[in-house]
């Protein structure tokens, strides 16, 4: 009998402890964390138009996904959230390549009012998202560095992925 009272003023004191723990202000959950992507500083850069490849990917500074044609070719610069961006534009047979960088300008490139979905298809080792707008199939397709969009201009999704496939990633060496 007199370890009845015991074992309750143990229990008692083990809710005590729990309910002093429980109401404890968790210090960790105040703190704010700030995410803040690579500052790069692009220089300063005049328009550049060009239907050669290398001479694009040189103006522009990444490596870039381009169509074996280019019919007109653009380098030009921009500001997003200000820093200066610069933003490419390549126009092919059947298919018109987006892209900018630094990557945090991602959404200059986005074509608006297209749904976006996740894609089974990648080009040189990165997902695609893509999307159907105004007769076209637009691929969504980001690197460490930039990100691209890919319009091509057809009505059957075999010939797109066709041009796709068509598609060498210049680099900047």
């Amino acid at each position: 009998m007199k370890k009845i009272p015991l074992i309750l003023l143990a229990i008692l004191l083990i809710c005590v402890f729990c309910l002093y723990a429980l109401m404890q202000k968790d210090e960790g959950a105040d703190r704010n964390y700030i995410v803040q992507s690579a500052q790069t500083t692009l220089a300063p850069l005049s328009p550049v138009s060009s239907n050669q490849a290398k001479e694009l990917v040189s103006a522009f500074s990444k490596t870039a996904p381009l169509p074996a044609t280019i019919h007109l070719g653009r380098v030009e610069e921009s500001s997003y959230q200000g820093q200066r961006v610069r933003i490419l534009t390549v126009a092919g047979d059947t298919v018109t390549i987006r892209g900018v960088t630094p990557l945090l300008a991602a959404p200059l490139v986005r074509t608006k009012g297209a749904s976006f979905v996740s894609s089974p298809l990648s080009l040189f080792g990165y997902s695609l998202l893509s999307a159907q707008k105004d007769g076209q199939f637009i691929y969504y397709l980001t690197t460490e560095d930039a990100a691209f969009e890919i319009s091509v201009i057809t009505s059957s999704s075999v010939e797109a992925k066709e041009v796709l496939s068509s598609l060498q990633l210049i680099s900047t060496d």
